[in-house]
């Protein structure tokens, strides 16, 4: 599982990169500083539903998509620039599956 330092660390070189997102340092880390306040409410708010999810749809099916949808939720990174929406929109995605992952 990723944690956030790890992938605060991968996402770094992304957002510095000239044919991505050319951000100075400082700018890179400023906007992931903001990406970390504004996705983490959507996953929080979910986390109370991951139970619900589970009795629903079973475990197997649950994990499975769980899994896509946190991997699949990394391609906006790379394919969204420069847009930073779509940074914020893959993140949250991810933190969706992670919650299910989770639990």
């Amino acid at each position: 599982m990723v944690v956030a330092s790890d992938l605060m660390a991968l996402e770094q070189p992304l957002l510095m990169n000239k044919k991505y997102y050319n951000m100075t340092s400082k700018e890179a880390t400023k906007f992931q500083m903001y990406e970390e306040v504004v996705t983490a409410l959507p996953p929080t708010i979910f986390m109370f539903f991951c139970g619900y999810v589970y009795d629903i749809f079973g475990v197997k099916w649950t994990l499975t998509s769980a899994c896509f949808l946190a991997g699949a939720s990394l391609m906006f990174y790379p394919l969204g620039a420069p847009n930073t929406n779509w940074i914020l929109v893959g993140s949250t995605i991810f933190g969706f599956g992670e919650d299910l992952i989770g639990q």
